[in-house]
């Protein structure tokens, strides 16, 4: 019996640890700046905005497979920014 529970706390504490692990995210945030570059080159657009209004934000990129107007979603919801088209 004692064997079973010294068993069942050291899976329990394998399996936690491999979950919280599971749950840490992959990318790493860079600058909006440079997502927003990246972006224009991918769609041949230029965005317009004030160095100090994106100068202090990080995101994690954006999806390349993403459309454009998915792509502008995406930067609104992570940056709470509002883009418009000229």
């Amino acid at each position: 019996m004692k064997f079973f529970k010294q068993f069942f706390l050291i899976t329990l504490c394998f399996f936690y640890t491999v979950c919280n692990y599971s749950q840490t995210p992959t990318k790493k945030a860079h600058p909006l700046l440079d997502v927003l570059t990246v972006a224009e080159k991918q769609y041949n657009i230029t965005f317009t905005y004030a160095d100090k209004t994106v100068e202090n934000f990080e995101i994690i990129p954006y999806n390349t497979t993403l459309s454009l107007k998915e792509t502008i979603s995406y930067l609104k919801n992570a940056t709470k920014l509002n883009f418009t088209f000229l």
